[in-house]
């Protein structure tokens, strides 16, 4: 399941100039347009971007999101990002997940530009405040009333081109100190003494739980296990330890912390429920002895 929407770009009309990310569904700048930048929608069907020469290959990926990705230290008009509002919010603590994308890179490049990928709890799209300079504030400042977190960077290599190439990148959301729900891409702040960039076009983003992970790994409550995780239709519970001898009963919570499914334990010490009644996303599970929590952890209903 991919937390991005429309991570392929399909859904929304190019209108064939710059500045335009914001006519891609569920996509736009990080800040308001404005007189300031912020990143640009194109089919690469319908033509080469800025003239004749500026080719992508294949074209066939037709629909992408493009931006520089550039460190101009004095000059905001250069300092560019795409941003995109998840389905569903990311749960902090959550697991490990994979960021995959189809990137190419054209109009050359210079310096060393390194790609960072960054994710925040706020609410719409465009709501950071607009860049003073090109380096001023810094990424994770640019929201009022959010802290941004750096999930990943990819230091653009040389061979990067007009040809798309999958990138595939990893972070693990104990880094978290909140659930996200918006992810965005920009330069890096880690090139401050240097100046670098290139142009990046950005296809097929895709953000997904890694596979054969267990939850159980991040948490704080041994001996309580839930497999398998994720799952699409049971769930096996089992408890193992004196710390659940007084457990009663299972309860799972939604995302809005919301009481969604309870069921008595009657002394069983492991049992497989059904959870396919369940809308997909992320739940919490509880082991409970009256209204004493005894052990926690999250699944993925997938």
């Amino acid at each position: 399941n991919n937390f991005v929407q429309n991570g392929n770009f399909e859904s929304g009309t190019p209108p064939g100039s710059d500045e335009s990310i914001c006519f891609a569904e569920h996509w736009c700048g990080i800040w308001p347009k404005n007189q300031f930048s912020t990143g640009d929608y194109y089919n690469l069907l319908s033509g080469p971007i800025w003239g004749p020469n500026v080719m992508l290959f294949p074209a066939e990926q037709e629909k992408v999101g493009g931006f520089w990705c550039r460190m101009q230290q004095s000059q905001s008009e250069w300092r560019e990002g795409i941003m995109n509002e998840l389905k569903m919010p990311l749960p902090a603590q959550s697991g490990k997940y994979n960021i995959k994308f189809r990137l190419a890179c054209i109009l050359g490049s210079f310096g060393q530009p390194i790609l960072d990928i960054f994710g925040v709890n706020t609410t719409g799209l465009a709501t950071a405040t607009p860049p003073i300079t090109g380096s001023f504030p810094l990424n994770e400042n640019l929201f009022q009333n959010a802290t941004p977190v750096r999930l990943a960077s990819y230091p653009l290599p040389a061979t990067c081109d007009e040809f798309f190439k999958t990138v595939t990148l990893e972070f693990d959301a104990g880094i978290l100190q909140d659930d996200i729900t918006h992810l965005f891409f920009t330069r890096s702040d880690d090139i401050q003494n240097q100046i670098g960039g290139t142009y990046l076009v950005i296809d097929e983003v895709c953000l997904q739980l890694k596979e054969g992970v267990g939850i159980e790994e991040y948490g704080q409550s041994p001996g309580f296990t839930l497999y398998p995780n994720p799952t699409d239709e049971n769930v096996v519970i089992a408890l193992n330890g004196p710390q659940y001898s007084d457990a009663s009963a299972i309860r799972f919570l939604d995302v809005s912390g919301k009481v969604v499914y309870q069921q008595s334990l009657n002394h069983r010490t492991e049992l497989s429920l059904s959870i396919s009644s369940l809308p997909k996303g992320f739940y919490v599970v509880q082991v409970l002895s009256g209204n004493k929590v005894l052990g926690i952890r999250k699944l993925v209903r997938g």
